[in-house]
């Protein structure tokens, strides 16, 4: 800080002693030694970060989460489908037209055709199948209305209803399965064969069908 006398009295002014504080050397860098310049230091970055910063393989941020695994899943399911040339028309699904080299068909929806070709057919509890169709072997949950001719084996459950023009290798209808329409026959001899080789059913024969009723455990 400065201090200053008054003037003094024959009026010549005087000036008072000064108290500045004290100064601090600063070092002047040399002239003789060059300055080498400071590079900002790198940060390592964190584990996972390095992982995918050196990955072989590009992340793509443009799918969405479960969408591989899920496709990953549907293409086995598809390839299966289509390695056993099976057609499944699920519940509350309405199918119509024409089926061709159908190896199985499964009706759970409801199915309307003008002619399908296949070697099984399955209609499920809640399957309504209505048309013309030429199978090897059929199981009716459901219900089947229309023309029906299985070669080998034709199997109505208690759940079952069958109409229409029928045709079949052998019959076997549960307690409680109905069939209605014009039946016919194909081989009176595949009833016969196949009523042999049943075990725990009583078996009534009639010409060309078998029909079933399971026996109680005798106790």
């Amino acid at each position: 800080m400065f201090r200053i006398k008054k003037p003094a009295g024959n009026g010549a002014d005087t000036v008072s002693d000064t108290i500045a504080p004290p100064l601090t050397a600063v070092a002047e860098p040399s002239l003789s030694e060059p300055q080498e310049p400071k590079l900002p230091q790198r940060r390592t970055p964190p584990p996972a970060l390095r992982s995918l910063s050196t990955s072989s393989s590009p992340l793509d941020l443009s799918r969405r989460p479960g969408e591989v695994i899920g496709a990953s899943v549907r293409s086995d399911a598809t390839s299966t489908a289509a390695r056993d040339k099976t057609l499944i028309v699920g519940k509350d699904v309405e199918f119509a037209g024409e089926i061709r080299a159908c190896q199985k068909l499964i009706v759970e929806g409801v199915v309307e055709v003008s002619s399908a070709n296949c070697r099984l057919l399955h209609v499920g509890p809640t399957g309504v199948f209505r048309g013309n169709i030429e199978v090897s072997e059929a199981e009716i949950l459901g219900r089947f209305e229309g023309e029906l001719v299985v070669h080998e084996r034709l199997v109505v459950r208690a759940s079952g209803y069958a109409s229409g023009k029928i045709r079949y290798g052998t019959l076997v209808i549960d307690a409680g399965g109905q069939i209605a329409g014009e039946i016919s026959a194909l081989d009176t001899k595949a009833a016969a064969m196949h009523a042999a080789a049943d075990n725990g059913t009583d078996v009534l024969t009639i010409p060309g069908a078998v029909v079933g009723t399971t026996t109680a455990a005798a106790s």
